[in-house]
């Protein structure tokens, strides 16, 4: 019964929601209202429409042997994409779309954070990635009733790498190819990057003191340092010098794609940790989600992917 409720809840949510922002439905604000709904926002609410299945499924479970859970978080954020890229290809960006674009992402992430909780594949404190919008939210509420303006919060790169990443970490997870043995130990690579940043976030924000960091271009040496410890870890695993573990450590050597080969050889490893537990490979792992995360750093010959993976492609608000 409980699971009926949610997802009639949480589809009538969807629904209803546009019409409580239809003001929204325009360009910029103190614009003229767009005259009818727009492809880009009909896609948005098409993908909302899944939320109500996540529900259902966070609640009731899914066997682990199911594509149901993966295959439909995989669409929510295909289709994240398609409505952005309709926005501007039509050019009607609508401060609907950004909003509606917005509350989307946050549930889908919290959804699918439960769902991987519920089946198994995450530690229980993983539901912390769903929960850390809303209670950076609650912060800066808390804030501003303390009587306390908060500071703007600078453009960042590196924040829409670290969600965009922790999207496709949630959507592959889901998938029944990767075994819990490996799933909940790359929920702690995850987790980390992408709950450090709300943090610091917070902190610049309220004006509290936080670590200093160096400037991005001063870290780049220590990732240089982790990439080269990732290729040599992947060079020593090769049992053949043309195999994927030895391809993939030459180039990372090189830095030659350095984000796609690290990407290329973390699903290597969640395949091999789904088969077997070894040590080895959970800590190369380790070095190859900083490179994913942060970049292959200074001496890298040729990383075109940057851009991929530092620009934000989906949504309606970019």
């Amino acid at each position: 019964m409980g699971r009926w409720l949610s997802l009639g809840i949480v589809f009538f949510w969807v629904v209803f929601h546009p019409w409580q922002l239809r003001e929204r439905n325009r360009p910029q604000e103190n614009a003229p209202r767009y005259p009818n709904l727009g492809l880009a926002n009909a896609l948005t609410i098409g993908r909302g429409l899944l939320l109500p299945w996540m529900a259902f499924w966070a609640i009731g479970g899914l066997p682990l042997d199911s594509w149901l859970g993966g295959a439909a978080y995989l669409l929510f954020i295909l289709l994240d994409f398609c409505d952005g890229l309709t926005a501007r290809l039509t050019r009607r960006p609508s401060l609907l779309g950004a909003d509606l674009d917005m509350h989307y992402d946050g549930w889908g992430v919290f959804l699918a954070a439960a769902l991987l909780v519920r089946l198994g594949k995450a530690p229980a404190w993983y539901v912390l990635v769903g929960l850390a919008r809303p209670l950076y939210l609650l912060a800066l509420a808390l804030l501003e009733r303390s009587g306390r303006t908060p500071r703007p919060l600078p453009n960042s790169p590196l924040r829409r790498t670290l969600a965009g990443l922790q999207m496709a970490y949630l959507a592959l997870a889901l998938l029944p190819i990767f075994a819990p043995s490996a799933t909940r130990w790359f929920a702690h690579l995850f987790f980390l990057p992408f709950m450090l940043q709300f943090a610091a976030d917070f902190f610049r924000q309220a004006g509290w003191p936080w670590p200093t960091t160096p400037p991005p271009e001063h870290l780049r040496p220590l990732w240089s340092a982790f990439r080269l410890l990732a290729g040599l870890g992947a060079l020593w695993l090769a049992e053949a010098p043309l195999d994927d573990w030895s391809i993939g450590g030459w180039l990372l050597l090189l830095g030659v794609l350095p984000r796609l080969t690290a990407t290329s050889l973390l699903l290597r490893v969640a395949l091999a940790l789904s088969a077997a537990w070894e040590p080895a490979l959970a800590w190369l792992s380790l070095s190859l989600a900083v490179v994913l995360h942060f970049g292959g750093g200074h001496w890298a010959l040729w990383a075109p992917e940057e851009a991929l993976f530092t620009r934000y492609l989906g949504g309606q608000g970019d």
